[in-house]
């Protein structure tokens, strides 16, 4: 049976497909919301293969260790219809808006997508951020007198579909936009802010595994995508009666009716803080100093020593003291935490964790480091000098601008090139100098680093 294209999706990535899209096919399979998405690639370069020749199916599998029980099953994703690309297919992409189906927007551009860019122009095609392309494609659905949609983004900020509202808005006064389209922005859309929490490896990368894993599933599928058991999404509307608005998006988004692990919430806050902090702050301040350490996976770290005592260290006495829970709700959440990171069969790549690990790290570290002090958080500021130094030696994958401060940067003199990095309001929300001592015991940290490598460094 033919579904209607009730999604549009922003970002084609690995993490999207064994998430959303997987929510997407459950829900299907037991006829409770019956549409398809139509997955747009925001960047440049889109390829149509394989996502042509195979009908956009792929196969999603699914492998871990649950309460003692061995999982490894894989079914095939169904759930998109067709794949374009902002640029290469932008009218196509556009006519999306002017569907009476559509229903539904979710995204996922990196931390730093969801951003303002002053130089965006509503006559390109397309505008070069998210939030610019978005605002042409409601302004077009906007003018031909259609209803508002949901939007759902999944991009690992605070507030994000606030913040998204926000630039949108402005957006619209920038480019002249008549006032009714800001009030049916707020009138007649759902904003959805999100926490999402799953563990997604995508595709196996190594051969054997690849071989081993298409020889189980039958199929040596390109678009293959590996995910853990566990899944967690918590939504909270952007609306001043959150109640009444959690009702009524039940109806149109029936997760839990598909018995999802999906959470309606008024304050997603504790959601977000702990597992921020505990899961993508662990993540974050052990991938590039693990890398810098010639390891390549989670569970080469998790097994490793030097970094899984450092790992326990971080935790215990920065990270979760910083956390206003119960005790033994956070020592069960970190429990089930550490059990994900040993999953043998993700084989979890530490380059993919180390992605933007600019924003990252303001986004998952910063907030903890500024509940406590540089002397009290020795590993977070180890952390920050890892990063550092993985991006001092061109190693880091992150923007062409911030590449280009890295690579600009004097690093002859080490605590100079700490106050530079560290003063650089534009990454991190703030100038990290005016933190007393952080710069100090950063550039200490970098310094033997440099010298002696990354084990000599680790906290003890």
């Amino acid at each position: 049976m033919s579904l209607p294209i009730r999604v549009l999706q922003f970002g084609e990535g690995n993490f999207l497909r064994g998430f959303i899209d997987w929510m997407l096919q459950v829900m299907n399979d037991q006829g409770l919301f019956n549409g398809k998405a139509a997955v747009i690639v925001p960047l440049p370069g889109k390829k149509d293969e394989p996502w042509n020749s195979r009908n956009c199916a792929y196969t999603l599998i699914k492998r871990g260790v649950t309460d003692g029980n061995v999982i490894d099953e894989h079914t095939t994703i169904t759930s998109i219809d067709r794949v374009l690309g902002a640029y290469e297919d932008f009218d196509a992409f556009m006519d999306l808006a002017l569907s009476p189906d559509l229903k539904l927007i979710v995204s996922n551009t990196t931390e730093a997508g969801i951003a303002y860019v002053p130089s965006d122009r509503p006559d390109m095609r397309p505008p070069s951020s998210y939030p610019a392309k978005l605002a042409l494609f409601l302004h077009k659905r906007f003018a031909a007198g259609l209803p508002g949609l949901i939007l759902m983004p999944c991009e690992l900020i605070e507030n994000n579909a606030g913040t998204l509202r926000k630039i949108l808005l402005q957006i619209g006064e920038d480019w002249g936009y008549e006032p009714e389209f800001s009030t049916w922005l707020l009138g007649s859309c759902s904003f959805i802010s999100t926490l999402v929490d799953r563990i997604v490896t995508g595709f196996p990368r190594d051969p054997e595994l690849r071989a081993q894993l298409s020889k189980m599933i039958g199929d040596d599928d390109p678009l293959m995508d590996i995910i853990e058991p566990y899944h967690l999404l918590v939504l909270e509307p952007v609306a001043e009666d959150k109640a009444a608005a959690i009702e009524c998006l039940k109806k149109e988004l029936p997760f839990t009716d598909a018995g999802l692990n999906v959470v309606w919430t008024e304050d997603l806050t504790p959601y977000r803080t702990r597992k921020v902090r505990i899961l993508n702050g662990a993540h974050t301040s052990t991938s590039l100093a693990a890398l810098l350490a010639g390891l390549t996976t989670v569970e080469d770290f998790m097994k490793d020593p030097d970094f899984s005592a450092f790992l326990a260290k971080e935790l215990r006495e920065e990270i979760l003291p910083t956390i206003d829970l119960p005790a033994e709700e956070l020592a069960s959440y970190t429990d089930a935490v550490l059990e994900r990171f040993l999953n043998p069969y993700l084989n979890h790549q530490l380059k993919s964790i180390a992605l933007n690990s600019v924003s990252k790290w303001k986004s998952r570290l910063l907030p903890t480091l500024k509940d406590r002090t540089p002397e009290n958080a020795p590993c977070i500021c180890f952390s920050l000098a890892a990063l550092l130094a993985y991006y001092a030696k061109g190693l880091g994958q992150d923007s062409a601008e911030v590449l280009e401060v890295f690579r600009s940067t004097d690093q002859t003199d080490i605590l100079q090139f700490t106050r530079r990095i560290l003063s650089r309001v534009d990454f991190w929300g703030e100038d990290l100098t005016q933190i007393p001592k952080l710069y100090m015991i950063v550039s200490r940290d970098l310094s033997i680093i440099m010298r002696s490598g990354i084990r000599a460094a680790l906290p003890k």
